[in-house]
């Protein structure tokens, strides 16, 4: 299902199955890019650093 970046929490699960740890809105709406969405993802015991649209979509397997 897809849902909405700025409406994401910690705890749901991707579709790749990588589970969100923490997030933190960065960045200024005045910016090109515009806001950014800094995720900070889980799996299998490793964690990387995410980079998304504020207003953008991703697809999500389940929400806690």
């Amino acid at each position: 299902m897809r849902v909405a970046t700025s409406k994401l929490k910690a705890g749901t699960v991707m579709i790749s199955g990588e589970t969100i740890v923490s997030l933190e809105k960065s960045g200024k709406s005045y910016m090109a890019r515009g806001p950014r969405l800094n995720v900070v993802l889980e799996k299998n015991g490793k964690r990387r650093l995410a980079d998304w649209n504020y207003y953008g979509t991703v697809s999500v397997r389940s929400e806690r």
